[in-house]
C-alpha cells in the first residue's frame, strides 16, 4: 500500500493514510556520490531492492534506505534526437533478469545495455532501420524489447531475444 517517488534530492514513500517519510529511513544518496537528478525509470528486484535511473545512472537502494551508484551507462547520441531529448544519454527503463542481470535501455544512444552483477557493460541491442527500443522487460531467458520509431507515425513494435539468441518480432501497431 506505499508509494515510493522522488520528492526533491530524496526517494519518499507515502503510507496508505498518506503520510510521506523517507523511503526506509533515509531515501538520500550515499555520501560522496552524485546527487540525484530527475528520477525516470523504477524497477523492484526479487530481493526487495530497489533500482532507479536519474540521467544516465543506475542506482540501487537497499535495505538501509540509501541511494547509491551501480553503473553509469553513457554512449553518443543519435540522429535524430529523441523526443524530449537533453543532450545526454538517460537511462529510460529497467529490467532484471533470472540471473540478476540488469538490462536497461538508452533510446538517445539508441542502445539497451546489461549490467552484470560484475559491474561489466555489454550492448545488447542497437537501434536499426529507425527503431529505438524504449522499453525493456525480461521473463525467463527473454528479453522483451518495446521500440518507437523515428518517425513519429510508425507505430511501436515489440521484439524479443530468447535466450538462445534468436530474435523475433512479436508485432507492431500500425498507424
Amino acid at each position: 500500500g506505499e508509494l515510493i517517488f522522488q520528492k526533491g534530492s530524496q526517494i519518499v514513500e507515502r503510507d496508505s493514510g498518506g503520510t510521506v517519510t523517507r523511503f526506509r529511513g533515509s531515501g538520500e544518496v550515499a555520501r560522496g556520490e552524485p546527487p540525484l537528478q530527475q528520477v525516470i525509470a523504477y524497477q523492484w528486484g526479487t530481493d526487495g531492492t530497489l533500482y532507479l535511473s536519474d540521467g544516465g545512472r543506475l542506482r540501487r537502494v537497499g535495505g538501509d534506505g540509501v541511494v547509491r551508484l551501480v553503473a553509469r551507462v553513457d554512449g553518443k547520441l543519435i540522429e535524430p534526437k529523441i523526443w524530449n531529448s537533453t543532450g545526454a544519454p538517460r537511462i529510460w527503463s529497467i529490467a532484471i533478469d533470472g540471473r540478476q542481470r540488469i538490462y536497461t535501455t538508452l533510446p538517445d544512444v539508441g542502445q539497451v545495455v546489461r549490467i552484470d552483477a560484475d559491474g561489466s557493460q555489454h550492448v545488447v541491442d542497437r537501434s536499426v532501420g529507425g527503431w529505438r527500443v524504449t522499453a525493456v522487460a525480461t521473463f525467463g531467458d527473454s528479453v522483451f524489447l518495446l521500440e518507437s520509431s523515428d518517425s513519429t507515425n510508425a507505430g511501436q513494435r515489440v521484439r524479443v531475444i530468447r535466450g538462445s539468441g534468436k530474435e523475433e518480432l512479436l508485432g507492431q501497431v500500425e498507424p
